[in-house]
């Protein structure tokens, strides 16, 4: 009985002192530049059928009290694949992101200055197709001039 009493408690402190790992925070729909996150606010998306291939464009905007930006992903896609997947660019022969994809940047208060990013060096963009116009979508965009800019976005996108 004394060895029983004795596991009992070795078990209830082992229990006691064990703890789950913190479960990571959900990712939120932002654009990070410079560091600085901006809540999406505006989203849109245009599939357009070439056939053998689809070609798309996703905006993505966002505006604080200081900036407005807006970021452009082009990409092409086989369509009997589907849109879903990840895009790099260059031409592989499923699904790529184009080198016109870019953002612009307007500073509020100083006129309308755009600030266009374009021929990134660099890109990724993954899409997830959820169905009836839901995505998750994750994108970094590397430009040849100014700063690195990435988001992520989970939900609706309405076709323009």
């Amino acid at each position: 009985m004394k060895k029983i009493v004795l596991f009992l408690t070795f078990c209830s402190v082992l229990i006691a002192f064990s703890g789950c790992k913190k479960d990571e925070p959900a990712p939120k729909n932002q654009i990070t530049l410079d560091g600085t996150s901006y809540d999406i606010s505006t989203t849109g998306i245009i599939l357009t059928d070439q056939g053998e291939m689809t070609s798309g464009s996703i905006v993505l905007g966002s505006t604080s009290s200081s900036k407005t930006i807006q970021v452009q992903l082009e990409f092409m896609f086989k369509t009997a694949s589907g849109i879903s997947g990840t895009y790099e660019l260059g031409q592989n022969l499923t699904r790529y992101l184009l080198a016109t994809s870019a953002y612009y940047v307007t500073t509020i208060g100083k006129g309308t200055v755009k600030e266009p990013f374009t021929n990134p060096t660099a890109a990724t963009l993954t899409i997830t197709d959820k169905g009836s116009n839901n995505y998750e979508i994750t994108f970094k965009l590397k430009p040849a001039t100014g700063s690195e800019i990435e988001g992520y976005y989970a939900g609706d996108i309405v076709p323009i």
